[in-house]
């Protein structure tokens, strides 16, 4: 009746009923009567003002317990919860599935560059037995994002050659085009090998 909360500086009354030491002084100094005493809120037995609140360490010790197991609890809940979202926020980074499967994608074995697909087992052979595919660059399977990279901000095409001026990958159309129309260009293969 006079507070829902866990016991607070738990204190005991004459009669043996326990409350939070603040609440159980709110109510003595709400209810007191002109004799000097007060009732008890749970079994209305008489106490005496003067008398002093008695620390209930029994039932402080029980809730400390119970507090640090509910803490302890709370933490272990939430370490698990975000294992989880690690674990299934992993796992969708690193299974990239196949473009070309229609019931049910595969995980992809590689990503062609050209194509811009990512190809299982079964569709990487049907590509690579294609003579005018044979030519197309193959990686490990990526995502979106990552082909999104691989082209120009300007034109959308493929990054495939480098600007030596400006140290800058750049497509084809920057190179006759743009403000790199009269810089040193190479082929990417090229500048890897020279940076190598």
């Amino acid at each position: 009746p006079v507070c829902l909360g866990i016991f607070s500086k738990p204190v005991t009354l004459s009669c043996g009923h326990s409350f939070c030491r603040e609440c159980i002084q709110e109510v003595r100094s709400r209810r007191r009567s002109l004799q000097g005493h007060f009732s008890c809120p749970l079994c209305c037995a008489q106490t005496d003002l003067a008398m002093e609140l008695q620390p209930n360490i029994k039932l402080r010790s029980i809730v400390q317990k119970f507090l640090e197991a509910h803490t302890h609890q709370e933490e272990e809940e939430c370490e698990a919860q975000c294992e989880e979202k690690g674990e299934s926020l992993g796992q969708q980074d690193e299974v990239i599935l196949c473009d070309f499967c229609l019931q049910e994608p595969q995980p992809a074995v590689k990503t062609c560059l050209s194509c811009e697909a990512s190809l299982c087992q079964a569709h990487l052979s049907k590509h690579s037995a294609k003579n005018p595919l044979k030519d197309h660059v193959l990686m490990e399977p990526c995502d979106a994002q990552l082909l999104a990279e691989r082209r120009c901000p300007q034109h959308g095409k493929l990054l495939e050659c480098y600007c030596k001026t400006d140290s800058v990958c750049i497509c084809v159309l920057c190179c006759v085009t743009s403000s790199h129309k009269n810089h040193e260009i190479a082929t990417l293969e090229e500048a890897f090998g020279q940076a190598q």
